[in-house]
């Protein structure tokens, strides 16, 4: 199952893990079943603060070093890569 929730009035912005805590509660799942897919470092330090695991993509607006610096659990170079690392979880 997935849910999209974006920027709404009221709710603090990424970083902050608000919308993502709010998904997670509305799916009735756990941190360590939720994975933050994104391209940018923001992405992956609201992924980091709401205690997921996260996975930079490269092709986005962002380059490598700045989502390995964010400490992103895993790095896609392509689509695919997602479907992989899911899989091995």
């Amino acid at each position: 199952m997935k849910k999209i929730l974006g920027n709404r009035l009221g709710a603090p912005h990424k970083p902050d893990p608000r919308i993502v805590n709010d998904i997670m509660r509305i799916l009735k799942v756990e941190s360590h079943e939720t994975v933050i897919i994104g391209d940018t470092d923001i992405d992956i330090l609201t992924g980091k603060n709401a205690g997921t695991k996260t996975i930079g993509c490269e092709w986005g607006f962002r380059d490598l070093k700045e989502l390995e610096a964010a400490g992103a659990d895993f790095i896609a170079s392509r689509p695919e890569d997602i479907i992989d690392f899911i899989n091995n979880l």
